[in-house]
């Protein structure tokens, strides 16, 4: 097998195979991620969203460009597990965090998983649809309420994990 620069995937990561036919493994991380990498995101936009709440209209201003594209990979990525019902890392990991989020921020809590479904497609919706300026309707509302407590609770997982990283780090002893 002398290489030819051809790159194939294996798992989560890609086999690089050189010139010389020498195999290089670079594992490329897979794409899941904790909470602290949705930090800012959701801190960002659930603040639009208050502000969106407040004045009952979604503007430019709501969410900016960078925060809805996080958002709406957020959101992709737990939908592709939901409708696929496949093993994909990112979306598996995706889905284990919106789902534990919404357990702990959203009453009622979804007893089925048909219904946490069904709200987290109402998630995603909405927050693909906050690059249209509109006056908000009282259910829009209501599921900007819901995806407000989401947000903030991701915003607080993502906190704690960071000061979980930060202090199981070996440099957080050489402080003291």
């Amino acid at each position: 097998m002398v290489g030819t620069g051809t790159t194939t995937t294996i798992g989560c990561g890609k086999m690089s195979i050189r010139k010389e036919g020498l195999y290089i493994m670079s594992l490329i991380a897979c794409e899941a991620v904790g909470p602290s990498h949705w930090l800012y995101m959701s801190s960002t936009l659930a603040r639009g969203l208050q502000n969106a709440v407040e004045s009952h209209q979604i503007d430019p201003e709501t969410c900016p460009k960078g925060i809805h594209a996080d958002a709406k990979e957020f959101f992709q990525r737990v939908t592709r597990f939901s409708d696929e019902k496949q093993g994909i890392p990112e979306a598996v990991h995706a889905y284990v965090l919106a789902a534990g989020v919404i357990r702990a921020s959203i009453n009622p809590r979804p007893k089925t998983r048909h219904e946490l479904d069904k709200r987290l497609e109402r998630f995603r919706v909405m927050v693909n649809s906050l690059d249209r300026p509109r006056r908000l309707t009282v259910h829009e509302i209501a599921v900007i309420g819901q995806l407000i407590k989401f947000l903030l609770r991701l915003k607080r997982e993502g906190e704690c994990e960071r000061t979980r990283s930060y202090v199981e780090s070996p440099n957080y002893l050489a402080i003291f």
